[in-house]
C-alpha cells in the first residue's frame, strides 16, 4: 500500500506546482519507480492466483516501471535539447510526467504478471545437465 501512496504523493507534488525544477526531476524519477511498484502490487493483490513475495513484486515492478517510464521520457527530452533550459515547471513537463507514470504503472502490472507466468513455467520444465538425456534427469 505504501507504493500506491508514494505514487499518489509524487503525482500530487507534480500537479501542485510546489517543486522547483531541480527537485522536479528527482520526484519524476521516483514517481516512475513508485508507479511500477504500485502497478505490480495492485496486480498481485487483485489478480494473482499464487502467493508472491510482495518485496519481489515491488522491486521488479518498480524496475519495470522505471525503465518503461524512461523509455517514454527520453525521446521527449532528446527532442527538446535544442530549447533553452527551463527555469520553471510548465504544464508540458507535468503532462510528460503523468503520461510516463501511466506507462510505468501498466509496465509494473504487466511485468509482475509475466514474471509469475515465467516462474510457473520454469517449475514445469526439468533442468537437464549438458550431455544427459531427459530420461536420466527424470530419474533423479
Amino acid at each position: 500500500m505504501g507504493a500506491v501512496i508514494a505514487f499518489l504523493c509524487t503525482l500530487f507534488l507534480a500537479f501542485a506546482g510546489v517543486l522547483c525544477p531541480r527537485y522536479f526531476l528527482l520526484v519524476m524519477l521516483a514517481g516512475l519507480f513508485a508507479a511500477g511498484a504500485a502497478g505490480a502490487l495492485l496486480w498481485s493483490v487483485k489478480w494473482a492466483t499464487e502467493k508472491t513475495v510482495p518485496a519481489t513484486s515491488l522491486l521488479l515492478g518498480g524496475a519495470a516501471g522505471f525503465v518503461a517510464g524512461l523509455a517514454c521520457l527520453i525521446p521527449q527530452w532528446v527532442a527538446a535539447i535544442g530549447t533553452p533550459q527551463a527555469t520553471e515547471i510548465g504544464m508540458k513537463d507535468i503532462i510528460q510526467f503523468a503520461s510516463a507514470a501511466l506507462v510505468a504503472l501498466s509496465a509494473g502490472v504487466g511485468f509482475d504478471s509475466v514474471f509469475a507466468r515465467l516462474r510457473k513455467g520454469a517449475d514445469d520444465v526439468p533442468i537437464i545437465a549438458p550431455g544427459q538425456s531427459s530420461a536420466v534427469a527424470k530419474k533423479d
